[in-house]
């Protein structure tokens, strides 16, 4: 009988257990019925129904730790930034292209919107305008959705292209939002390290200049306006060459954002990079799983959708990693953390 009480009691989160297992253990075995030798379902289901309070009473707790409360401040700046930049640097490259190439098509004006539309974002988060931050980014980022998914049913390849700055925006509207009642990002991080992620963003849309740089001119026969040779690009007398600048480019604002978040406390770092981790997986899914479904998707009419395998391939590895990230957080901390009842 009390083996099978402790088994339920294996719900409870294992710090509830240290300290009131015991108490809970004798209390069940003195109600017992002589000769009972298991638990009965109502016994069964109020202790599964109490183990599961705890946890999500502990889950609430540790949401409001300083610990996420300061990460989700950092989140939600970082990524606010990182869309930022990486829509003026489409913006300067297109331009950079009209300057080289005249008869490229004009960017239309909500082209030209969505390439702007986070930079509201990250001023007002910067100003410590911190409820209109967070209300602005999730109306953006609600509007990429509805948009991803009408462009879906025509080019699906664009849900590719636009899956993983849609999981960004995600986060930095959650972060934004987490961090309404905590004090603005400037004075969190300072005025240095503010500087510092604001270089950064930058580097990034220099990235951008870097590329329009490596462009070099090849006469090509027969006036064609594009032709594709040995996997390079050639748009009438322009070559795009290897991007190694803006690689570089692109390192020197990733050591540049690991210098600015190395001060902040282990706790925080640790679940700036439970976060992070799922957007990276979902890059290496997407740029190492799809090509030929992306080949065959721009070959071949009509577009071919996801199939449910696809979606599945999508999701699982991103929700996945984070989940583990979560359990191995806790476990981490848990494990450090001193048992109250010693």
């Amino acid at each position: 009988m009390e083996a099978h009480y402790r088994l339920l009691l294996n719900a409870f989160p294992a710090r509830h257990r240290r300290q009131y297992q015991e108490e809970m253990l004798g209390v069940l075995m003195d109600r017992a019925r002589p000769g009972q030798r298991r638990p009965t379902l109502v016994e069964t289901v109020d202790l599964l129904r109490a183990a599961t309070s705890v946890r999500l009473r502990a889950l609430r707790d540790t949401a409001d730790d300083h610990g996420w409360s300061t990460a989700a401040a950092v989140i939600g700046i970082v990524a606010a930034i990182l869309l930022a930049s990486l829509g003026l640097r489409n913006l300067v490259v297109h331009l950079g292209w009209r300057l080289l190439v005249d008869d490229i098509m004009v960017r239309s004006l909500p082209d030209v919107l969505h390439d702007l539309v986070w930079l509201p974002v990250v001023l007002a988060a910067l100003v410590g305008w911190r409820t209109g931050a967070a209300a602005i980014a999730w109306l953006v980022t609600l509007a990429e959705a509805v948009v991803l998914v009408e462009r879906y049913r025509m080019f699906p390849t664009d849900l590719l292209y636009g899956l993983r700055p849609l999981l960004v925006a995600v986060i930095a509207s959650v972060g934004l939002a987490m961090s309404v009642r905590h004090r603005p990002v400037a004075k969190l991080l300072g005025r240095w390290r503010t500087a510092g992620l604001l270089l950064a963003g930058l580097l990034v849309v220099g990235s951008g200049v870097a590329a329009l740089l490596q462009v070099t001119i090849v006469p090509l026969p027969g006036g064609d306006a594009y032709r594709e040779t040995d996997g390079r690009i050639y748009f009438r007398t322009l070559h795009l060459s290897v991007d190694l600048p803006a690689t570089v480019l692109y390192l020197i604002a990733l050591v540049l954002l690991l210098i600015v978040l190395a001060p902040l406390a282990g706790s925080v770092r640790r679940r700036i990079a439970t976060v992070a981790l799922p957007v990276v997986v979902l890059y290496l899914v997407i740029d190492r799983s799809f090509l030929g479904y992306r080949m065959a998707t721009y070959h071949f009419s009509p577009p071919l959708p996801l199939s449910p395998e696809q979606w599945v391939l999508l999701a699982l590895p991103p929700v996945g990693v984070f989940a583990l990230g979560i359990v191995g957080l806790y476990w981490y901390e848990g494990r450090r953390r001193p048992d109250p009842v010693r």
